[in-house]
């Protein structure tokens, strides 16, 4: 199993703070540590946020998705785990198993996804999957 170095927990904390809008994290080049590929400015855009998603590599990304229910904004929060195609299947497994690590660290989930396409982790998608998700929209 992988080990989430410590950068996760403060990428992870600048968003829960709000100071970023989301952190995208990958495997080392050795795949022995989960670390920090991207963190988002507070005021990055959801087009943003789905250019800083490798192309090539299979990464998780904890993402502020703002949100209105019954006329309050809220903020909710998605872990989306991101397999593009092309990645080994060997690979794809092992996101299954880290996926654990890395919930050590980032605790605070609205809804948990899985993508493997970015027509899957549209805003209304994330929206859709906010409404269907088992989870309650007061978290």
């Amino acid at each position: 199993m992988a080990v989430v170095v410590e950068a996760c927990k403060e990428a992870y904390a600048s968003v829960r703070k709000g100071e970023a809008r989301y952190a995208v994290f990958t495997y080392n080049s050795d795949r022995t540590e989960i670390v920090v590929h991207q963190l988002g400015s507070s005021d990055a855009d959801h087009d943003t946020f789905l250019k800083d998603l490798p192309t090539d590599a299979a990464a998780w990304a904890y993402y502020a998705f703002p949100a209105t229910v019954d006329e309050v904004d809220r903020t909710k929060f998605v872990l989306a785990r991101w397999i593009p195609k092309g990645v080994s299947p060997l690979v794809k497994g092992r996101t299954s198993v880290d996926n654990r690590a890395l919930q050590t660290v980032v605790k605070d989930i609205s809804v948990e996804i899985a993508a493997s396409e970015l027509s899957e982790i549209t805003e209304k998608g994330l929206y859709v999957q906010h409404r269907c998700s088992s989870r309650s929209w007061n978290y």
